[in-house]
């Protein structure tokens, strides 16, 4: 079933969660497979955890327009964290919890949090004794875990926190999508880390555009495993939720594993994850005997010249944008005449190939840095669709990414809609001509 969600007239970013539960009520929405115990929750049952947590806030005197340090790691609790903070009317300052002491002490004071959200005890352990120097109301644990010390502020754990929300009704407040949904620091190249804020326009433009790099239907599988505090994962976790995904939390030791279990449609990674399982596909290859290893390597050449005649023929070939008609001609020809070999070459080698991603991808979204062009190839070459994209923090992130229709390997892609690209002399800030470098300047209609 396509998903028809449509969060066009929304002014909050947590005007998603109703909607969702109302259209994909039962549909899981999020999974985690190696919490102990492990968690499964459908749709509906995010939408009242995030409620309850905002009610929970809210009864510990949360008032609207104030922020919260969130100091957590992957996890369906970070979700309902951030989004219910969000609904409780409040703001968020986010970093990882494995973070330095020092950054983020920094954070907590920069952001002038009034209370804080943790990842457990260790972690709290870790900011104090500071904690009873800065004006924080009270510290919420996402953890069940009762503090072994005395701490100089109210803590209080997830399950309690729930318990309260539970029994407190939660208010509605009015915000615009001007209003500040977060703060992510992002480390500058002098002094201290500095807080980009980002409102609730700033996100909603994401989930209301990147439609036009995917469609995901729903209950669409999708493997998540970038950190889930930073712009790029975050923005894309709360699109492809908006779209009834279920989203299957993973990590580094279990990643590859965890792409044949789950077997996901879509995934946002960064070029390195890419190579690391390029990396593992290539030793098994060394595993082979030595005839199996001289065939895949005879049909990975053959499909290589395919693919690059087919670029041309396209005219998706960064290399040789727009070539003459005559060269696309015989590059046409070039490649129907390869087509037999690489379709030979998918039945022997690359559907195999493919087994280790679970076989079922539709799109992988890449970005964080460009993708060697040995990668591109290759994962051309075995079917796997790797749409690379670009984008800031500053601009909630993506600014522009590939499509499948228009894939053209090597580039970052075109705007996303509702944005605007400039590409600038570094000195002038004049406009460059259409293959002059320069630096690029990036707006949102938000």
């Amino acid at each position: 079933m396509t998903a028809i969600a449509n969060y066009t007239n929304a002014k909050t970013l947590t005007e998603i969660w109703p909607q969702a539960a109302g259209q994909f009520s039962s549909t899981i929405a999020l999974h985690d497979p190696h919490a102990k115990p492990e968690v499964i929750l459908s749709y509906a049952q995010l939408y009242q955890q995030i409620r309850q947590f905002a009610a929970g806030l809210q009864a510990c005197g949360v008032q609207p327009g104030t922020k919260i340090a969130l100091f957590a790691d992957n996890s369906p609790r970070w979700l309902i964290a951030d989004q219910g903070i969000m609904m409780a009317g409040a703001a968020n300052a986010v970093r990882s919890s494995q973070a330095d002491r020092e950054e983020l002490l920094y954070i907590l004071q920069d952001s002038d949090s009034t209370s804080l959200v943790v990842e457990d005890s260790k972690t709290l352990k870790k900011l104090s004794p500071q904690l009873g120097e800065l004006p924080l109301a009270f510290v919420v644990l996402l953890s069940d875990e009762s503090p072994e010390l005395e701490y100089p502020v109210k803590i209080i754990n997830f399950s309690e926190l729930m318990e309260l929300g539970a029994a407190h009704s939660w208010q509605n407040v009015e915000q615009t999508p001007a209003s500040l949904a977060t703060l992510i620091y992002t480390s500058g190249t002098t002094g201290q880390p500095k807080g980009v804020m980002l409102s609730h326009g700033n996100l909603l433009h994401q989930v209301n555009n990147l439609s036009a790099i995917i469609q995901p239907e729903t209950g669409n599988h999708v493997l998540s495993i970038l950190p889930t505090w930073h712009s790029y994962e975050r923005a894309a976790e709360y699109f492809l939720l908006s779209r009834g995904c279920t989203q299957i939390y993973t990590g580094l030791r279990t990643f590859k594993n965890d792409l044949r279990r789950f077997q996901p449609n879509y995934m946002i990674a960064v070029p390195r994850l890419w190579e690391s399982l390029y990396e593992a596909i290539e030793k098994q290859f060394k595993q082979q005997s030595p005839g199996q290893q001289r065939l895949v390597k005879f049909f990975l050449s053959l499909s290589e010249s395919y693919i690059l005649a087919k670029r041309i023929a396209d005219n998706l070939s960064l290399e040789n944008l727009n070539p003459p008609a005559g060269e696309r001609l015989l590059a046409r020809l070039q490649s129907l005449l390869l087509a037999p070999f690489h379709a030979l070459g998918e039945r022997l080698v690359y559907q195999k190939i493919r087994a280790a991603t679970g076989g079922k991808l539709k799109a992988v979204i890449s970005g964080g840095g460009s993708l060697a062009m040995y990668l591109e190839d290759f994962y051309e070459i075995v079917g796997v669709p790797i749409l690379v994209g670009y984008g800031l923090t500053e601009t909630s992130p993506v600014t522009n990414a590939r499509t499948l229709q228009h894939n053209l390997r090597g580039s970052s892609g075109k705007p996303i809609p509702a944005t605007e690209i400039r590409i600038v002399d570094p000195d002038t800030g004049q406009v460059l001509s259409p293959g002059e470098r320069g630096r690029s300047e990036e707006h949102t209609s938000e």
